[in-house]
Order: C-alpha cells, then structure tokens, then sequence
C-alpha cells in the first residue's frame, strides 16, 4: 500500500530531530560526544523547506534552497544541460563566453544530447499528475514540508524535476522498490537546464527513493536510517577538509564510505612524507619553509574536537 502524504511528514519530521540530536552528540567535546568536527551542511541541520513529492513507486524529497549567486547555467555550473540537435542554446550564450575568453574551455556545464524526443512538458520541467498537496511545519525543527501527491511513476516524476537529463537522455539506474531502503540516489550541489533556458533547477539536496509503501517509511527504523545516513555523511566530509564547492551525484550506496576513509589516510600519509622530508632537509632554514608544507597539506591543520576545520 502507497504510503500517505500525513505518514511520510510523520516520518520525516522524526528524522529530522534524530538527525539533529545524533549531529549534535557526534560533535560535541568528549566525554559527552564523539568529538568529529563540525563540517556537514545537511538539510536536515539547516534547511527551512523542502518538497516532498510521493509517487506510485517511489519518494523524491528536494531542498528549497537560493541557487548560486552567479549565472550557473552560462558558466559555472556545476550543472547538466539537456540539449537536441542542432543545439538550442540562444547565440547570446555563446557571445558571452566568447566576450569573457571561455569559449571552448571547461566551464561546469556538461551538455547532454536527447536521441529522441522530448515531451514539451518535461523539456519545460512541468510536474504533471499532481492529485492533492498540503504544506506542514514542524515547530521543533522550523522545518516546512510541501507535499505532492503525485499519481505517475518515479521515473516520469524524476524526468519532468530534470528537464529529462534523468531518465530520458541518461539512465542512471533509478532505486526500486527491490532497492535497499535507505539507500537513495543522492544529488547535490548540481543544476540541470534545457539549453534553451526556459527554467532551470539547482538542486543543493535531492533524495530519489524506489519505495513508496509504508514500511519504507515506519518511525520505527528512523533510528536505523539516521546512524546509517551519519555515517555516511561525516565520512564523505571527512575524506575533503577545507574543500568547499562543487556537485556530487550518488546513485546508491555501494561502501563509499570506506573509499572516502582510505582516500584520507593516503592524504595524511603524504602530508606526513613531506613534512618528514622537510625536517630532514631543511631543518635550519626559515619557518616559512615549513608553512608552506602545511598550506599544500591543509589535512594537516589541527581540528579541535567541537570546532570547525579550517584549511
């Protein structure tokens, strides 16, 4: 049975504060919490709205949040852009990379071409099937959940948000209902656009589910999903200290965590190399050897429990 939109609020609600209190508790200074440093930037730690749309096999939350300052679907990005042959993009564009010397040169934007067609819907990024919606607000949090009930597929629901980067021109895979629960594909950071530049969406946090019955979404294993989603998160961030910027798309789970985990000890292994090598070698000379040892390396850069890294 397809969960209702009052259930899924039900659980979402409850995760958010879970999150939250299990955040809190990660970072505070020991004995009372782990001591990780403060450096995730999740929704669930900071957003004030998000959309929730629950279809016929599948729940796609996206966070309402400002997109970048600047023109990210000129240049920029990071972003797709879902484009036909010959192009759609208006002349204009290319006039302003060319005024700006970008022409031909990387700028963040990834053009995808449709072999086929493209409803005009999706193309203007039209949610189509919508049967009733209902905004909610949990005071604990000060978060607000604007609920769609959509009645179409999650493939057809993820086509329309992406201007049919997902699922039309590329086929990323989406979770079913066989998928593991909690396990989402995740999108942040990154934007799509029609190359004509009729709409555009940056989506700083999108989650795609392939489950949309109720079991999937029980407060009872809110519990399970918050340690799980933890996990994954402080890795991620912990695996790049001191960077900021720049999209990520996770289709799944798939360990990465323990990639992340080994991709941090082999940093700090060559951190280490390097600053040996230098008090070996150049242990007389001024100090300002040694700091730039320390500015190439800033995984080196001391994090004190309850604070936030800086590079």
């Amino acid at each position: 049975m397809t969960v209702n939109l009052e259930k899924t609020a039900e659980f979402l609600f409850a995760y958010a504060r879970r999150y939250r209190d299990a955040y809190a508790r990660a970072t505070a200074a020991p004995p009372h919490g782990s001591g990780y440093p403060k450096l995730l930037a999740s929704p669930y730690l900071r957003a004030s709205h998000l959309h929730v749309y629950v279809a016929a096999d599948g729940v796609v939350v996206n966070e309402v949040e400002r997109e970048p300052e600047y023109a990210w679907y000129v240049a920029g990005g990071p972003a797709l852009k879902v484009d036909l042959e010959p192009t759609r993009t208006p002349p204009e564009v290319f006039d302003a990379l060319k005024e700006n010397d970008l022409l031909g040169k990387p700028i963040g934007i990834y053009r995808i071409v449709a072999q086929g067609h493209i409803p005009a819907s999706i193309w203007r990024g039209r949610i189509r099937g919508i049967a009733r919606e209902i905004k909610l607000r949990d005071d604990q949090t000060s978060i607000t959940l604007t609920f769609h009930d959509i009645r179409s597929s999650l493939k057809d629901l993820v086509s329309s948000l992406s201007f049919g980067a997902y699922g039309i021109v590329l086929d990323i895979r989406l979770p079913t209902s066989d998928s593991q629960i909690g396990e989402p594909h995740l999108i942040r950071n990154f934007g799509v656009f029609p190359a004509d530049l009729n709409n555009r969406r940056f989506f700083s946090h999108l989650e795609i589910h392939g489950q949309a019955d109720e079991g999937a979404w029980d407060t009872r294993i809110v519990n399970l999903r918050v340690q799980q989603d933890i996990r994954r998160d402080l890795s991620a961030a912990l695996s790049k200290p001191g960077e900021s910027g720049g999209g990520s798309i996770s289709l799944g789970s798939g360990n990465t965590w323990i990639e992340d985990y080994t991709n941090r000890l082999e940093r700090l292994r060559s951190a280490i190399a390097d600053l040996r090598a230098a008090l070996l070698t150049k242990g007389e000379d001024v100090e300002a050897v040694f700091h730039d040892v320390l500015q190439r390396h800033p995984l080196g850069n001391l994090c004190t429990a309850g604070r936030e890294c800086r590079a």
